[in-house]
Order: structure tokens, then sequence, then C-alpha cells
């Protein structure tokens, strides 16, 4: 029998509307066909298969009042007919009702007397027609496995988000219930159903969307966007998809606010201009039930609402950092929730929610998110927390934070959106274990087609990494998956194996899964394909597991990076956002104190080997087969990421080289000049296959959470320029300099620095000098660098302060210390300011600076990195004392803790003294180092790793 290769039986899309031509390319090429069937000879396994040469028609009648089965029943047609089988005899397939069957659940019973569809439910048929579909797919021809075929779904909840779906957020805004656009196109809908999805989320804010008896002034055009609301609801319902809100609530509310003066009982938790919303007080609690019980009232077909409590904004009054222990909150100022446990307020908000959620439609899921609570309140509270969830709410941990990843034969700390580490993180077990034991359901945080690690491609090829994931889950009792943030939403082999594994039973190893993967698609060559997902499992293994590699590193943008010979020290850009100068050379940014740069380059290096092996094997497989657009699709998404590694590795190498030409002149400097020259011409040639390939997949370099390209054709070809021309000029300087036996980066070394600041070790006072960079900042910072000007032309309404500062080595510690003087200010002005004192020290060249601060109250902190890990705090001593018109502070710091010592006695330093005015919300600030603040980054804030500091040197002779 032949089998003519089908065309795409979707619907066709129509992008009118679309925000951009970005957007259009985008949806014209996301819908693929659902699946393409190959011409393949039959196989010898007859007596197994039986073939349904008309096609099946439907018969048996089966509840469906809302006629949510049409899609189904239409999709199925479709194929069918696609196929050209309706032609012949179509053979039975009939629907029977079994209500002891639990929810989707499914039996497909196949003899060659037709088909039997057993479901509790119309979700168990839609589940039972795309099985039928993809085994089709997998024999090659309308066969079908004889014999009974009993699936279970054990993953309930399985939600992803719109990939069209705009984010409303900063700086686009853009909120998708007040414009007509659809995001939710039936095509795309229908690939979602087929890859298992049954739930998509979108964003709100109840003030903004849901109308108040108790706040009239909340959502005055809640009326448009519950409209469009219910209208994407009914959307997505016809192809047995649910819509979830997500939302972080109740929001703080500022200290200015009307609602505060009318009801002082809500103000909660006060930071700096903020009050928490209180849901201690009677009218906060009436609030939540009200919010809650109005959305789902209103918008009456809602799947649920995933909420953010704790750890992602200041919300209520149990969403700030907890002290180590008490039954009370003592870090809460409330008068109400001081006195109460933040377990109880915190569960209490979730009970609010809930409850006014469920009096409207019983069956809608809660699903609580505390994102950061394991950094806020510490992982003991956290798991206590797990235990004290209201019953009926649903629990949501981010499956890898708190947990570690073995590389290269060290433990390294992770916190959330890893595809490329199994996991569950030890909390994330402890809390999972805790909920279910205590009746909730569990939901787990995944990332399931890319995540920061790469989001610029539409999935990353790992499917064996979800199957030890999803082993997992089933192990622990997980019955809900929040699939993706922003990015990882595209439908891809990467959805369709999260569909798969969320069903039992499970395939008994990991090769039959990949196996079962790859046939509907691969038919014949899905051994070959097999063989190549495992290698880029083990290749993706390798992925350096510190956050900042993802967020600011050269694997999602790497082909649009210049390259700097002579160093500049400037900023990597963040790789989620745009608006910002392409990254530069200062990768301390993407580095972690737990990581080396070396130990970078070889975990890239193997990355990018292992990758290209892994090609080897899909290449072999995509010769031998028919050219479909699938298959095209996956070969050219596998490409790009293998060049995006090995660009990645190839950019950690030049510079890993660069520190070594640094130290070194003469013939071997020319030596090191020679490997990085050819690094820029194997660059160059990946890059122009890169744009053939941006060419070939639109959607190559665009990046959902930054809504735009972070890298396409157009942009590689304008960026190979720079490497053509102005690299080639440096090259030239620097060979010269290398003949000439001269230090070749003597800026960048502080071989050539000019009077350092020596940490003097003498029993002697030590010299002062002064601070005399003047700064002053408003929150937020303007996206524009702020220039740094003389002290003395301070806007201050008093004389300024006037700091002077010693720097010495005592023992095994450098000591600093500060006098600061306002000797014409009034002490009542002098009080309005908190002083604030912060050491910034880069032990050595390419590690992330670290941070020592104190202020006037004595709080003491250290930053590592950027502080997202719940890294252990560095000792240091301090002291401080403060006059009505003077104050002084000292810090010693260890040695050890600032990471310095005889073999890096010369480091770059900087001192800062921050002034923080509450009435203005401005900070100035005096430095010894001229600084020129960026835009700020997020992990590094304002930083500029290039004018930050200045030289320094410990006295360790």
């Amino acid at each position: 029998m032949t089998v003519r290769r089908k065309k795409d039986h979707s619907p066709a899309l129509t992008p009118q509307g679309f925000r951009s031509r970005a957007g259009r390319r985008l949806i014209e090429t996301v819908l693929g066909p659902i699946h393409e069937l190959t011409p393949s000879a039959m196989d010898d396994q007859g007596s197994e298969v039986v073939w349904f040469e008309g096609g099946l028609k439907i018969t048996g009648s089966f509840p469906d009042k809302k006629r949510l089965l049409d899609s189904a029943l239409e999709d199925i047609a479709n194929f069918f007919e696609a196929l050209h089988l309706l032609h012949g005899v179509a053979q039975p397939s009939e629907l029977i009702l079994d209500r002891t069957l639990e929810e989707e659940e499914h039996k497909i019973l196949v003899s060659k007397s037709g088909v039997k569809i057993v479901a509790a439910d119309v979700e168990g048929v839609r589940r039972s027609l795309a099985w039928i579909q993809a085994e089709m797919c997998k024999w090659g021809g309308p066969g079908l496995p004889r014999g009974e075929h009993h699936r279970k779904a054990c993953i309930k909840t399985r939600l992803s988000r719109c990939f069209f779906g705009p984010i409303n957020r900063p700086p686009g805004n853009h909120d998708e219930l007040m414009d007509d656009i659809n995001y939710y196109p039936d095509a795309y809908l229908n690939r979602l159903a087929h890859d298992g999805v049954n739930a998509l989320w979108l964003t709100i804010k109840f003030r903004d969307s849901v109308p108040s008896k108790l706040f009239p002034e909340f959502a005055p055009d809640s009326e448009r966007r519950l409209s469009k609301l219910r209208e994407t609801v009914t959307r997505c319902a016809r192809y047995g998809i649910r819509v979830f809100v997500f939302c972080i609530e109740p929001e703080c509310l500022p200290l200015d606010s009307p609602i505060l003066a009318r009801h002082p009982e809500l103000r909660g938790h006060v930071i700096d201009f903020q009050a928490a919303f209180c849901t201690s007080s009677k009218l906060g609690k009436a609030y939540l039930v009200e919010a809650s019980k109005t959305l789902f009232k209103k918008v009456p077909d809602l799947g649920g609402m995933i909420v953010i409590p704790v750890g992602e904004r200041f919300t209520q009054c149990s969403s700030i950092a907890l002290p180590e222990s008490g039954t009370t909150n003592e870090a809460c100022n409330c008068p109400r929730c001081s006195l109460r446990s933040p377990h109880d307020v915190l569960s209490e908000t979730l009970e609010g929610l809930r409850s006014g959620m469920n009096s409207a439609n019983p069956k809608a899921e809660l699903i609580a998110w505390p994102y950061g609570q394991l950094i806020m309140w510490g992982k003991k509270a956290t798991l206590e927390s797990a235990t004290r969830i209201p019953k009926g709410v649903i629990l949501q941990h981010n499956f890898e934070s708190g947990g570690t990843n073995q590389q290269l034969g060290k433990p390294r700390p992770l916190c959330d959106y890893w595809l490329s580490v199994v996991g569950p993180s030890p909390v994330f077990r402890e809390t999972a274990q805790a909920a279910t034991a205590n009746g909730n359901r569990m939901s787990a945080k995944l990332q399931v087609g890319c995540s920061h690690e790469n989001a610029t491609v539409p999935f990353v090829p790992v499917p064996g990494l979800l199957y030890s994931k999803y082993q997992a889950l089933h192990k622990l009792g997980v019955s809900a998956v929040m699939q993706s943030w922003y990015f990882g939403t595209y439908p891809s082999l990467m959805t369709r194996a999260a569909g798969l594994l969320s069903f039992s039973p499970l395939p008994k190893t990991e090769d039959d899964f990949l196996l079962q993967l790859a046939q509907p698609v691969w038919g014949d060559e899905s051994h070959s394909v097999v063989k190549a997902w495992k290698l880029f499992r083990l290749s993706y293994e390798n992925y350096p597991s510190t956050h900042l590699f993802g967020y600011y590193g050269p694997v999602q943008d790497g082909v649009v990076w210049p390259l700097h010979l002579i160093p500049r020290n400037r900023p990597l850009a963040p790789t989620w956002k745009l608006g910002y100068p392409a990254s530069g050379d200062y990768l301390a940014d993407c580095l972690s104190s737990e990581f080396q740069l070396k130990e970078v380059v070889t975990l890239c290096a193997h990355m990018a080997a292992l990758w290209k092996e892994g090609l080897g094997h899909l290449q072999e497989a995509y010769m031998a087969s028919a050219p479909t657009r699938s298959r095209q699709f996956e070969w050219n998404v596998a490409r790009a990421v293998g060049l995006q590694f090995e660009s990645a590795s190839e950019i950690m190498r030049f510079y890993l080289i660069r520190e070594k030409l640094a130290e070194t002149t003469g013939t071997p400097a020319l030596h090191l000049l020679d490997e990085m020259e050819s690094i820029v011409s194997r660059e160059i040639a990946r890059r122009l296959e890169m744009i053939e390939l941006c060419k070939a997949e639109p959607t190559l370099g665009f990046h959902s959470e930054a809504e735009g390209f972070k890298f396409s054709s157009g942009q590689i070809r304008s960026g190979l320029g720079k490497l053509k021309g102005p690299l080639i000029r440096e090259f030239a300087q620097v060979r010269e300099s290398a003949i000439n036996q001269e230090a070749l980066f003597p800026h960048y070394t502080g071989k050539g620095a000019r009077n350092p600041l020596v940490f003097e070790r003498s029993s002697e006072s030590p010299s002062w000098s002064s601070l005399d960079n003047f700064l002053t900042q408003n929150s937020p910072i303007s996206g524009k660098p702020l220039r740094a000007t003389p002290w003395s032309a301070s806007p201050l309404k008093f004389s300024p302060l006037r700091v002077r500062f010693q720097a010495s080595l005592q023992r095994n510690a450098v000591v600093i210390n500060i006098e600061a003087m306002a000797p014409d200010a009034p002490a009542s002005a002098l009080d309005a300011w908190i002083p604030r004192v912060i050491v910034d020290i880069e032990p050595r060249r390419l590690h992330p600076r670290i941070q020592f601060s104190v202020d006037a109250q004595g709080n003491k902190t250290t930053l590592i990195d950027d502080g997202y890990l719940m890294i252990a705090q560095l000792p240091f001593r301090t002291h401080w004392r403060q006059n009505p018109k003077e104050w002084s502070a000292s810090l010693s710091i260890p040695l050890r803790s600032a990471r310095l010592g005889r073999d890096n006695s010369l480091f770059r330093f900087n001192l800062r003294v921050q002034n923080f005015q509450r009435a203005t919300n401005e900070c100035h600030e005096l430095s010894w180092a001229r600084r020129r603040p960026l835009q700020p980054r997020q992990a590094w804030d304002d930083g500029n790793p290039a004018t930050d500091y200045d030289w320094a040197r410990l006295d360790v002779q």
C-alpha cells in the first residue's frame, strides 16, 4: 500500500492584527502540520497491527452538551481525508461511556472489527483520537496495534502559556485583554491539544480587571477585559484547554494611597514608600474573597488561578524576609501580623482566595506558587509552610531551587529555570512529600521546551531529560505541572514529550520512550534520531550550572557578540531583554564565585563536541528520509543549537587565551594571537551559516520574554563587520607590541596603575584619602548613564558631607575607617538621611565582585555574584558611631572573605558612601573611584565594570 505524504490539514491561520512583521512571520511558521506521514514499507508485523484502509467512522453517542468534541472529530476527519482514506469502507470507531474511569482516562480496544473508545468524559475521547493519529503516523499508514491500550492522566493539570500572547509588563505593557487580536487561533490550539496541553495561563491584576464594591475605584475597564477573557476561555475550551489567570496578589499600596487614608486598617508592614495589604484585617480578608468570587462569577468557566503570594513582589505582610525562628514575625512592623505566625497569615490569605473562587466555581483550581519563599523565608520555614497550605489549594514549587548539580567534581548551587538539570532538589522533594501527606495536590514549575539557558530557539531537543524529570514527578505523586514561563511554550517535540509523559503507564526505559516519541515523525529512521537525542542530552548536561551564564552568557546571542582583543571591561547585556548595547568582554558578569573561567570553557567545549556528534546521527536520519517540513524544522533547530554551543565555546576560549596573552609577550604571545585569529575565522564561518538558518527558520533568535529578536540574519550580518574591521586592526597593533617585547595590556593587568591605593601594614596611622566623586540617583534610574560630577556640585539642601577614609592591612584583614562630617548642616537635616557604607572588591580579573556593606542601624550584608542564591554570608566586623553632625564607621574584612592574598595582592577596589532620603527617594553617593552607572541589569544593578573600580594593593611585603 502506498501512503501519500499528507499536506497540512490544519485550518489556515489569519495573522491579521498581529503587532509586527516579526509576529506575522512567527505565526506563519509555528504551526507546521500536526503529523506528517511518510511513505514507508509495511512492517512485517501484520499479526500485531490492524489496518484500516478506509479510515474509521465514529459511531455511538457520547454526552457532550457543549459540543466540545466537535473540534476533535473534525480534526480526525480531516486527518483521514488528507490521507485519502475515506474513499473506501470506513470501519466503526465506537464511543463508549464508562463513568468508573477518571477524568481523561481512556481505553482503546483495537480489533479487526473496529475500534472501541471507552472514557468517562469528553477529554478522554479527545486524548484517544489524538493517540490514534499518532499511532498511524508511527506505523506509516492507517494501522493500529491490536489489543487494549489503557492510559491514565497522572499529571492532571498541564499548564503552558500562549506563545503569541504579549506579556503585559515593561517596556511593552501590552494587555491582551484590552485589544481585539485573537492570540489563540484554532490550528494552534489544536496542536496544543495533540501535545497534551490542557491549560494556558495569562496575566491579570485584580485592580485592573476585577470590579469591587469595597473599592469602587478599582478596574474601570473591567467589562472590556472580562469580556475578552470570557471569549478566550470559550475559544480554548473547544480544544479541551482551560484558561488560568496568573497574578501576584494582593498588591501592596503606596503610603499616599487614598485607600489607606480611608481604611488605615489595611496598612500592613511598611517598606520605604509602600505598605503591605494587610490580610489580617477584616476588610483585607473580605476583599480577597470578593475579588476572587467576582472574577470567577463573571468568567464562569475560568479554569483556575495561579498566585505568587511570597517571594516575587511585596504583597501582604508575610511576603517579607523572615527571622530564623519564632511563632511571631519579629521582622514585621504591622501591628496585627507581627503578633501572628507568618504561616497563619499566608494560609489565611490563600484560604480567602480559594473560598471566594470556589464559591463561584467549585471545580476551579488555585495554585499557590511561593516563587522566592526559599530565599525570603529559608529552608526550614519553607518546609513548614508546605504543611500549612489550606485544603483544596495546590502547592507549587520550582523543581530545581535549593538543589545542587555536580559538575567537574564540584557541587554547583541551583535556583530555578533549569532544563539541563534533572532534579528534583531536596527542597522540592520534601515540600512535595509534606503537601501530599497533608492532603494537598502538588505542582512542579518546570521548563519543558527551553529555558533561560537558551531561550532564543523555539525548543532544545533533549527529551531524555524530560523522561527523567517526569519519572521523578510520578514517584512523588505530583499531579500538576506549569511547563513554562514566558519562554519554552513553542509547540514542539518537547511539548509533545511532556504530554506523553503525563500519562501512565510510563515507558519502561528512556530508550523505549524516545523511540515512541520519534516514530510518528521519523518513521524508519527513528533509531538514528534516538541516538542523536541521547547525545544531545549528554551535551546539554554540561551546560554550566550557574544561572548567571544563562542570564548574561554567550549561548543565547553569542552569534552577534563582538570580540575584543584589547580589554575594555565592557559589561554583558541581559539575555532576556532588548534595548542594551551589544555584550562586551567582562565575562565576570556571566560567571559566579563557584566557577572559574577555565571550568566554563571546559564544560562549553564538552557541550559543543557532544552536540556535534549527535548532529551526525540526526543528519544521517534526515538525509535518509523524505524531506517533510517537520523533519526539516527539527533538523534546522538542532543545527542552530549546535552553532550556538560552538560559538559560546569559542567566545569563552577566546577570552581565556586573552588572559594568558595579558601575561605574555614576544614569540609565545604571537602563537597565542595566531590561535585567537583562527577562532575569529571559524566564528565568521559559523555566523554565515546561522544567517542561512535564520532565513529558513524565522523563529530563530526570537526571545519570548524580550518580545523580540536577540539575533536575526540582518543583525548577524551587521555584526560581522566588527569581526572583519576593527578586530583586524587590533590584532596588528597587539602583534607589534608583542614583537617589541612590550607589556600588552598594562591598563587591564594593573601593572600600569598610577598611585594605586595601598592597604598599608604599619603600626603608624595610615594616610587619609577623600571620597570626592558625587552622584545623585533617583529611583528608578533612567536608561541613560549617569554622569559623575565633583562633590562640590552637590544639590543637597545642606552642606555636603565631607568624607575621608583610611585603608590598612592589619593581621589577616583589610581595615577601612571612614569619617563623615557635615559641619554646616542642622542636626534635623542630617537625621533625614540614612547613611550606608559599601566596599566593592574585585579580587582577581574576571572574578565577580564581592560586596560588603553596613548602615547606620548596624545592618551588615555581603553580596557574592548577584545574591540570587542563598550563599552563606561572609564574615567581617563593623563598628559605627554617630553624633548629630558626624559619624564614623569601620569595617574589618578578613582576607579570606575578600578572596585576597599574596597571589593577588593587586586588585580592583571601590569605597562608596550612600545617603538615602526616604522623603524624596533619592540616593546621594560619594565614591573613591568615579562611577558611570549603567542602565540597571537586575543581577548587576547599575554597575559598570569599566569605571566602578580603581586599583588597590596589599602591603604584603
